[in-house]
């Protein structure tokens, strides 16, 4: 069965410096999420990068910051070879900073109060966000002493310059409410939500699994979520079965099962009422795209 989950060794190292040419690595990144945070910066081309049901294009020089448990994928713009730096880390291992703010939490960006993620390069370089990245890989690359307190320190440097432009344009962060103690915790539910979504799970079930009633736990998810459990299980279905179009040539029939419908008939009906066209033509929209990515990189 296919996830969208992707592992990050979070016990072993607190963050990952990557320089990414799309020449010389698989491309493009499809959609996946983890509990990592993450920061690009674009040195070459063009990209569109989807997070959750948006989309953003980001030229040369733009930065762009990517929440904890926020599914994501990066794609090229024009199909032009393209280069970018990416930084992963466990804001939690941030101690100064965890303790104030829930970073990871996603009502801190549902859509009623959704803080700016994507900066162009004329606001990076106004902020000096481009020279603390730029030092992290340095120090990352060289590993001289006391790199990964030079690291922590820029990494802790962008997320205040971040959290000041968001709380001087009234987008706010709150405090963390990582409290529940049963089987499954809330906060990580959307793994158990991500591994089981092929399946018929109710949220009457995932209730019982935190240990909560459902009018209790439905209250929380939203609070912690900013969307109902039910719209969080279908998004998560509903981005599987984009990727499968995408980035698969299996069969609608296969499609349906590997994503929890009951039959094909619907899931296509679920689909296309999200998307205003049927799975079929999803995945030739997909193709011609693909084919004239191809064209041009010949």
């Amino acid at each position: 069965m296919q996830t969208l989950y992707k592992y990050s060794d979070t016990h072993n190292k607190s963050f990952e410096c990557i320089c990414f040419n799309t020449e010389d690595a698989s491309f493009p990144i499809e959609l996946h999420w983890h509990y990592f945070g993450e920061m690009l910066l674009l040195l070459k081309g063009k990209l569109v990068l989807q997070i959750d049901t948006k989309w953003y294009n980001l030229e040369k020089g733009d930065f762009i910051f990517i929440f904890p448990e926020t599914v994501h994928g990066i794609f090229s713009a024009d199909g032009e070879p393209a280069e970018f730096l990416v930084i992963k880390f466990d804001y939690e291992k941030l101690p100064e900073l965890s303790e104030k703010i829930m970073i990871s939490n996603p009502s801190v960006h549902t859509e009623l109060n959704k803080p700016e993620i994507h900066f162009d390069a004329d606001s990076v370089n106004i902020n000096g966000i481009d020279i603390l990245f730029r030092e992290c890989f340095d120090e990352y690359t060289e590993k001289g002493f006391g790199y990964e307190a030079i690291i922590r320190g820029n990494v802790q440097k962008i997320l205040i310059i971040l959290i000041r432009i968001w709380k001087k344009t009234g987008e706010f962060i709150i405090d963390s409410g990582k409290n529940v103690n049963t089987e499954y915790e809330l906060y990580g539910i959307t793994e158990y939500i991500d591994k089981h979504s092929n399946e018929p799970i109710t949220v009457t079930d995932i209730a019982r699994l935190c240990g909560m009633s459902y009018s209790n736990f439905a209250k929380k998810f939203r609070e912690m979520y900013g969307i109902s459990c039910k719209e969080y299980i279908d998004k998560i279905k509903i981005m599987k079965i984009e990727n499968l179009l995408a980035c698969t040539n299996y069969d609608l029939n296969y499609i349906s099962q590997e994503t929890g419908y009951a039959d094909c008939s619907h899931m296509i009906r679920v689909f296309k009422k999200v998307h205003n066209m049927t799975p079929k033509e999803f995945r030739n929209e997909a193709r011609r795209i693909q084919q004239d990515k191809v064209k041009s990189d010949n």
